[in-house]
């Protein structure tokens, strides 16, 4: 039998987003091999980065039954998978020198990782327009509000600052990606 448009741009993404999850894996297995010394910052966003790229990939199956594909359309499906990619190798931290603080390093390195993530959602709130015809303004206002997040966290390298963007934001992901899988549960109940 032959694939259906979703199926074959679903490969593509699954490869990035099975990339991503790998780069987060690699730098689990240097804290285990204590090859590098965890921090609870750096894990949050660790934990953060990994739901986000699971719920990604769930989310993805709303568009199952899309008969027709564009590039557009490729290219905005594409994209978060892409900056979530680039979200997941900021926080794997270079081989050449010794890292004693994996927090301290993340804060040095935080402006990169943090225009990815301001990025990711803005290309969010576009897929939603560009796929899905839209959404409800509430989901718009939320992106927003973890994008000024992102930005505050962006600017300030201060560790309160910095831990209270990680839990905050981590937060309402895994709100967002539990919610979200009740939600695609109950809509394939009825159709």
């Amino acid at each position: 039998q032959r694939m259906d448009q979703f199926e074959f741009v679903l490969v593509l993404v699954s490869i990035i987003i099975g990339l991503a999850l790998t780069e987060l894996l690699s730098v689990l297995a240097r804290i285990l091999r204590k090859e590098l010394d965890g921090g609870l910052l750096h894990s949050l966003w660790m934990l953060h980065v990994g739901v986000m790229l699971v719920q990604q990939f769930w989310s993805r199956w709303v568009v199952a039954s899309k008969p027709d594909w564009s590039f557009t359309d490729l290219a905005v499906f594409l994209l978060p998978a892409l900056l979530a990619f680039l979200a997941a190798s900021l926080l794997s931290p270079s081989g050449d020198g010794e890292i004693t603080d994996i927090d301290q390093s993340f804060v040095e390195r935080r402006r990169s990782f943090f225009a990815v993530m301001i990025l990711l959602m803005g290309t969010y709130s576009l897929e939603d327009r560009v796929l899905h015809g839209g959404h409800a303004l509430w989901v718009d206002g939320t992106r927003l509000a973890i994008a000024l997040l992102f930005l505050w966290a962006a600017v300030s390298a201060k560790r309160r600052v910095q831990l209270t963007v990680a839990v905050v934001t981590t937060v309402v992901m895994c709100v967002f990606a539990f919610g979200w899988t009740r939600s695609l549960s109950f809509l394939s109940t009825i159709g």
